[in-house]
C-alpha cells in the first residue's frame, strides 16, 4: 500500500483539512513544514497577539505541543521541520531549501497531500509550489482544500449540494482564482462528506488546539462546532510526474 504523506504548513493545518486520510487505514504520516521556534525575545507577531500570546517562542512549542496531542487521537505522528513561519521571518524562505528537505525524506512512490493554497497565505503558497515540485519529480500529488481560510464564504454550491447553474458568489470565486493559478490540469474533485462520527471525531481533536480554535473559528464562515462547517473535505489529483 502506497504511504500517504500529509504537507501541512502549520501544526493543526492537517487536521483541519485531511481528517479523511488521518482516520484512513495504512501509513501516514504528517510533516509540519514551518514548525521551527522563533528566536526568544523576538516582538510578537500579528497572528500571535490575536490568539493572546505572551511569547512567541512559548507559543510555537505550545501549538507543537497541541498538535501532538491532536494526532494522537487519529494514531499519527508529526515530523517537524525547521523553517520558520512566515509571521517569524524577516525575508523571503527559498523554495529550492524546502524542495530539498522534502525530497530527502520522501521516500519513491509516496503519496503526498498538500494544501491548494485557497486564501494565498505566503506559507500555503511555499508548500504548495514545492509539491508540485515533487510532483515533477515523480511523486503523486493531491491539493487539499485549505480550512478554514478556503471557506471564509461558506461552500461553494458543488461541494455543499447547491444549484450548478446558479453562480457561487465569492466562496466560487476564491477557489477559481487559486486553483487557476497552478497552471496545470487538475484531476476531477473529490469530495469527502464525512460523517457525524468522523465530524465528532475531528472537532475532538481540534479542540486540542486550544490556543489556536478561537481565531481559527472566527476565520470560517460559520462556528467549527456547526455541523456544515466540517461537513466536507476536498481534493484534487495532480496525478504523478516522471519518474524518479
Amino acid at each position: 500500500m502506497t504511504a500517504t504523506v500529509i504537507l501541512s504548513p502549520h501544526p493543526d493545518d492537517a487536521v483541519l483539512s485531511c481528517w479523511h486520510a488521518l482516520s484512513a487505514k495504512g501509513e501516514v504520516t504528517v510533516i509540519n513544514v514551518f514548525a521551527a521556534i522563533p528566536s526568544p525575545g523576538q516582538p510578537l507577531s500579528w497572528w500571535d497577539r490575536m490568539t493572546g500570546a505572551v511569547d512567541s517562542a512559548a507559543r510555537m512549542r505550545e501549538r507543537l505541543a497541541e498538535d501532538e496531542q491532536a494526532l494522537v487521537r487519529a494514531g499519527r505522528t508529526a515530523v517537524n521541520l525547521e523553517f520558520l513561519d512566515d509571521q517569524y521571518r524577516n525575508g523571503a524562505q527559498p523554495l529550492d531549501e524546502i524542495v530539498a528537505e522534502l525530497d530527502r525524506r520522501l521516500p519513491p512512490s509516496t503519496r503526498v497531500l498538500a494544501p491548494a493554497g485557497i486564501g494565498a497565505h505566503p506559507d500555503h503558497l511555499l508548500v504548495r509550489s514545492a509539491a508540485i515540485r515533487l510532483r515533477d519529480g515523480g511523486n503523486e500529488v493531491a491539493l487539499y482544500a485549505d480550512l478554514p481560510h478556503a471557506i471564509r464564504h461558506g461552500w461553494p454550491p458543488h461541494v455543499s449540494g447547491g444549484s450548478r447553474r446558479r453562480p457561487g458568489g465569492a466562496a466560487q470565486l476564491d477557489w477559481e482564482q487559486a486553483l487557476a493559478r497552478i497552471g496545470r490540469a487538475l484531476e476531477p474533485t473529490t469530495i469527502h462528506r464525512l460523517t457525524a462520527r468522523a465530524r465528532a471525531d475531528k472537532l475532538a481533536a481540534l479542540r486540542e488546539y486550544s490556543s489556536q480554535l478561537e481565531a481559527l473559528s472566527t476565520m470560517a464562515y460559520q462556528p467549527l462546532e456547526t455541523p456544515d462547517t466540517l461537513r466536507y473535505e476536498v481534493v484534487w489529483g495532480l496525478g504523478a510526474g516522471a519518474c524518479r
